[in-house]
């Protein structure tokens, strides 16, 4: 099982790059989906944990807290068409 720092791509050419325990994401890495989303930030346990930036590929972005991979706590959105919710 991955330890320390490293870097998988999977079948579907989703990559993450970051720090590994125990074979899962955990600390701080990057996360690029095939659909050209990203989540860079905070990991625990293999989910989005802590603070993080999570971008999709309309150029929406959410920049804040993210608890058990969802977006949970403080943060703001910018939405792609210029709206922000803070």
């Amino acid at each position: 099982l991955p330890d320390g720092v490293g870097a998988f791509m999977w079948k579907d050419k989703t990559t993450y790059t970051g720090e590994w325990s125990h074979g899962q994401p955990h600390g701080n890495g990057k996360f690029a989906f095939v659909d050209g989303s990203r989540y860079v930030g905070g990991w625990h346990r293999g989910k989005f944990h802590g603070f993080g930036t999570f971008d999709w590929p309309d150029s929406s972005q959410y920049e804040g807290e993210f608890k058990s991979g969802k977006m949970d706590g403080e943060g703001r959105m910018l939405f792609a068409n210029g709206d922000r919710y803070e």
